[in-house]
């Protein structure tokens, strides 16, 4: 696979993680969405882990593509909510974990690379 295709993938693996995510947040109690929001954020991790596998050297860029569409639509939500006069930084919150869950897993996963590389 080439290597410019794999950010195109990790954003499309992004928005299908994204779609599920705020579907489940729209959908569910506060109370209640959190253990309904970890598969979907265990599936941008194993995408984030999958793609940094196969591109070890690109590991940030493939993770910020994964989150990519989650930092959007939680931006631009946020945006229509200051310009109603209304503030829920929560959306922040979600937009944070799933950069942070992306980052990590796209570390371990190049950590992994040079660890193998060098047995």
């Amino acid at each position: 696979m080439k290597t410019y295709l794999l950010p195109l993938c990790g954003s499309l693996l992004g928005g299908a993680v994204t779609f599920w995510m705020f579907a489940v947040l729209f959908t569910t109690p506060v109370t209640q969405a959190f253990p309904k929001v970890l598969f979907p954020l265990a599936l941008a991790a194993a995408a984030s882990f999958a793609l940094a596998r196969l591109a070890p050297r690109k590991w940030k860029l493939l993770a910020v593509a994964v989150a990519l569409p989650t930092l959007l639509l939680a931006a631009l939500l946020l945006i229509a909510l200051w310009t109603e006069g209304r503030s829920d930084w929560r959306w922040a919150l979600v937009a944070g974990a799933v950069l942070a869950v992306c980052m990590v897993s796209g570390w371990l996963a190049r950590a992994k690379n040079e660890s193998s590389e060098r047995a």
